[in-house]
């Protein structure tokens, strides 16, 4: 992991806790690396969640790591392919902040068949029916940086 991928994620969770201990969110689930006791690394899903006392307000803040029991190599860096052209990129991240096709395609100086048809190359990479699918995929992969506006590709993904 990089030192900015590492310290956005860092951020991201300092940012969820905050929101359990103040009550704005009730809970959260990220996936992380992890490094065993042997130095191997794994992904790994942790998760947090409010504990209300009986006052109404967070009475403790509950953290959970639950690693995958295969080797990172074999799990996330499979995702991290390089698959997307930087056309797609700009289509994709015009996609995920909802703007409308003619619209895109003259930010990126293509028809609208041209945006159409990065859409549906998008749609068979990611195995997806839709645009909506598209964009929720794309940002459970982790292609998308996730608590950002507007939406921005991670570059680990780009050709």
């Amino acid at each position: 992991m990089e030192r900015d991928e590492f310290g956005m994620l860092c951020e991201t969770l300092r940012e969820h806790v905050a929101d359990l201990i103040t009550g704005r969110r009730g809970n959260f689930t990220e996936q992380v690396l992890t490094i065993g006791v042997g130095g191997e690394k794994y992904a790994a899903d942790i998760a947090g969640v409010a504990v209300y006392g009986d006052a109404g307000t967070v009475a403790t803040v509950i953290l959970t790591l639950k690693p995958e029991h295969t080797h990172f190599e074999e799990s996330v860096t499979t995702r991290r392919k390089k698959v997307l052209t930087e056309m797609d990129a700009k289509i994709l991240e015009g996609v995920a902040a909802g703007v409308p096709t003619v619209r895109l395609a003259a930010m990126v100086d293509l028809s609208r068949g041209g945006v159409e048809y990065h859409v549906t190359s998008l749609l068979r990479k990611l195995k997806v029916p839709n645009r909506t699918s598209l964009v929720s995929k794309a940002y459970a992969q982790g292609i998308l940086v996730p608590g950002i506006w507007p939406p921005k590709v991670v570059p680990d993904f780009i050709i």
